[in-house]
């Protein structure tokens, strides 16, 4: 399948035994989730609740993992260890990069035939 610095389909399906209908359900929910997992870091940062942005950037750093966002996962595991450290500041740097990622994902995922346009 594809490999790509935003999206690993040989990821997702290693998860799946090679289920690629599978694949692509897990995607349209991932996808919708991801989503929301971001706007709710942002409201927790907007709000100054470490605990809470700590919350959703792990679950966000593990859907990512599972279905092979890679980048968008790395960045949820950097925000993940500041929030930890309480740098919420720092968490808040890195938005527009987890956004930017979110959005490779889309646009790779969506290039490669995965999830619709």
């Amino acid at each position: 399948m594809t490999a790509t610095e935003n999206f690993d389909s040989n990821t997702l399906l290693e998860h799946l035994l090679g289920d690629e209908e599978l694949g692509r359900e897990i995607l349209a929910i991932y996808v919708d989730s991801a989503a929301a997992l971001l706007k709710s870091i942002e409201s927790a940062l907007a709000d100054a609740d470490a605990q809470a942005v700590g919350l959703h950037s792990h679950s966000l750093k593990g859907a990512s993992a599972n279905v092979g966002a890679t980048l968008l996962g790395a960045l949820a595991r950097q925000a993940e260890e500041r929030s930890k450290r309480g740098e919420t500041e720092a968490v808040r740097e890195l938005l527009p990069a987890l956004a930017k990622a979110y959005d490779a994902f889309l646009a790779d995922a969506r290039a490669t035939g995965w999830i619709a346009a």
